[in-house]
């Protein structure tokens, strides 16, 4: 089997099959310039509400807790942050 193989290092997978791999767990790979790579695995890290400040009462609420609270389906209207919030 691929899988094992894979795991215990007796062969090296082509690109084709890591994607095959990774469709099947529900995720996707994605090339990321080096430079937003920090950035990028903050983000992931902090599940999508960093901000790039502190948390905190003062913190503004997350681009994620404001699709969350819409009535809206995500997808359907065009999402605007109004600055004045």
């Amino acid at each position: 089997m691929t899988v094992q193989r894979t795991e215990t290092g007796k062969i090296a997978p082509r690109l084709s099959t890591v994607l095959v791999l990774a469709r099947a767990l529900g995720m996707d790979l994605m090339l990321v310039p080096k430079s937003l790579r920090p950035d990028l695995e903050n983000f992931v890290r902090s599940g999508g509400r960093f901000l790039g400040q502190p948390s905190g009462i003062a913190a503004p609420p997350s681009l994620v807790d404001k699709l969350l609270q819409s009535d809206e389906p995500v997808g359907k209207k065009p999402f605007v942050i109004d600055k004045r919030d």
